[in-house]
Formats: structure tokens, C-alpha cells, sequence
């Protein structure tokens, strides 16, 4: 099973103006050309990972479609925000993502996942300037105090994920106050080489400066995935036909182990009963129903708040959204 062009464009266009994104004080605010294009390349990718969907083949119509919307600036034009990358057109585009595949080492690079890449790279180049963002990728490089920098500050971010600023924006800010640069000073510096847009992107993403050039470095990804693997998991389990690698895909979710004590690879029938334990005590089936002062009690422990800023107004989180915060801090 593929998903094609069309499929993907008819399902955008019956979300825009439907779903609601959130409520506001003179109403409700809902999904627009952004938010679509965000929720698009959400789907192509647990589709492929949690279903088995094959890739969709990247051709123009889609690269024009997601092209149009990654700026409001640019609305009218589809290469004038990736022109300076060198990835105008497919062809462009293409090229771009083998670089970035090739040169990461671990994760899963795809096309939208390059998306974000040059998205975080042009928020970071509008902060720092050119210069700036390449002066401290060199730095970087060539500095293992720095990588540890970035590597503790990508795991923040990713861990509770509360910055209005954009992930790569905030590594580069740990970096900059490590090396003890202004603002003012890093745009004025000069890098050693000068080099492409494009090699800063493949910097950025190698250095783990952008996390999410990989789709297991977007927060969103990793727990969606989780939740649909449990999903699909129990849809399947009232069927005999559900197979061993969908209950192994579960039971890793729920850190069940796939190896018995002799070494072997359990049986789908056990790891069926264990799983099937698990979600049990993790769904908390029998439990009474907690408070809600216990359940903040829990969030504030774990470094989560029980307050958020709306329309400029602190306020406090009800029981459900407290425990849709647990979720996410114990992922």
C-alpha cells in the first residue's frame, strides 16, 4: 500500500477550516494552510512506521503544495524562501535530502524531515546572521566541551519541550553563553571558511544542533508513535492474524522484554500475556481515581508546571491536561 499525491491533497483540504487547533477568547482558532502542512507530514510519517505504508513519491505537486506553506512571506511563490538553500525544485530538494541522509549517521532523514531542517536553519540565520550561525558551528566542531553543551541542551529541550523559541535557536543559545559572546559580538564575528547555506544545514544536523532534522528527535513524533503503536496493538489483538513484530512493536513501548531467560525470542502467545499485563497496570484498570493534587504533586517532581500562560493570562491545568503533561514528561 502507497499513499500518492492526491490522496494526501484531498485529506489537507477536508482538515483546513474543520479541525480546531484551540479556543480563544472571541472564539475558537482552526487548522490553516500551517498548521495542515504540520499535520500532513505528521501522517506520511506514522503511516509509514506504524502502518508499514510504503514512502509517497515526492514529485512537484507535493513540493509545490508544502513549498507554499512553510511561509506566510512566500505564499505566492514556491522557491523564494529555499533558493538560497540550492534546493529549488525537486530536483533541488532531492539532492538536499541525500546530502543529509548521507551525513547523518543515526536516525531516519526523509524529506520532511529536511523541511524542519531548513525551517530551524532560517529562524537561527535570521537570529545570528550567516556568519553567526557558521562562526558557532565551527566552534562546535572543533570544541568537545561545546558538543557536550549541545548534546545536554538538545536533551532539555527534547525532554520538556516549553520553549516558545524554535529547538535549534535554543542549542545555539546554550552555545553562545558557553562561549561568552553578546549578541552583538557573535554577528560581527568571522568564520575561518565561509561556506554554503546548504553545508550549514548538513552542519546543524550533523553537530545535533537540529534535532529534529531526524524523526526521532521530534518530541511529537516519538510519543505519537508510542500512543498509535499501543492503538493499533489493541485494535489487532481481539485477531489472531496480528503478527509478532506488531506485538514486539508494542511491547518496547511498554518496556516488555523480547528475550526470555534463556536467550531465546519469546513466543508471540507470551509476549501477547505480557504486553497485555502491561497495558494493564499502565492504563490503571482496578486504581482509584487520583486527585488532582496528587497528580500535580507528580508533574512538579518530575519538572512539569501546573500553570500556562494563555492570552497573556497564567492559568491553572485541570486533571486531564496535568496527566497528558505526565505522559509527555515520562516519555
Amino acid at each position: 500500500m502507497a499513499l500518492n499525491a492526491a490522496d494526501l491533497l484531498k485529506y489537507a483540504a477536508s482538515m483546513e477550516g474543520v479541525i480546531v487547533l484551540c479556543k480563544q477568547r472571541n472564539g475558537v482558532k482552526r487548522f490553516g494552510k500551517y498548521n495542515i502542512m504540520c499535520c500532513i507530514r505528521c501522517f506520511v510519517a506514522l503511516a509509514m512506521s506504524v502502518f508499514g505504508v510504503q514512502e509517497p513519491v515526492y514529485d512537484q505537486v507535493l513540493h509545490s503544495w508544502f513549498s507554499k506553506r512553510q511561509s506566510k512571506k512566500v505564499s505566492q511563490s514556491e522557491s523564494g524562501i529555499w533558493k538560497q538553500f540550492g534546493a529549488v525544485g525537486i530536483v533541488g530538494m532531492r539532492w538536499l535530502v541525500s546530502k543529509v541522509s548521507g551525513a547523518v549517521e543515526t536516525g531516519t532523514v526523509n524529506v520532511f524531515t529536511v523541511f524542519i531542517l531548513l525551517c530551524e536553519t532560517r529562524q537561527c540565520l535570521n537570529r545570528y546572521g550567516r556568519n553567526g550561525v557558521t562562526y558557532l558551528c565551527e566552534r562546535v566542531s572543533n570544541s568537545k566541551s561545546l558538543r557536550e553543551t549541545v548534546a545536554e541542551a538538545a536533551a532539555q529541550v527534547f525532554q520538556q519541550d516549553k520553549s516558545a523559541l524554535p529547538h535549534s535557536v535554543v542549542v545555539l543559545e546554550a552555545v553562545r553563553s558557553s562561549i561568552g559572546l553578546s549578541l552583538a559580538q557573535l554577528r560581527r564575528q568571522r568564520p575561518q571558511r565561509q561556506c554554503s547555506l546548504a553545508a550549514v544545514c548538513v552542519k546543524m544536523a550533523v553537530l545535533g544542533i537540529c534535532g529534529k532534522a531526524t524523526l526521532e528527535g521530534i518530541p511529537e513524533w516519538v510519543v505519537l508513535e508510542k500512543a498509535f503503536n499501543v492503538l493499533v496493538y489493541k485494535i489487532c489483538a481481539a485477531s489472531a492474524e496480528i503478527s509478532w513484530e506488531r506485538v514486539a512493536a508494542c511491547a518496547r513501548v511498554v518496556s516488555v522484554s523480547l528475550w526470555g531467560s534463556a536467550g531465546r525470542r519469546k513466543s508471540k502467545r507470551i509476549l501477547r500475556q505480557q504486553v497485555n499485563c502491561a497495558l494493564r497496570n499502565v492504563s490503571g484498570v482496578n486504581l482509584r481515581k487520583r486527585k488532582y493534587e496528587e497528580v500535580a504533586a507528580e508533574v512538579k517532581a518530575l519538572g512539569g508546571s501546573t500553570r500556562r500562560k494563555v492570552d497573556g493570562v497564567q492559568r491553572r491545568l485541570g486533571i486531564t491536561e496535568l496527566e497528558e503533561v505526565l505522559v509527555s514528561l515520562r516519555v
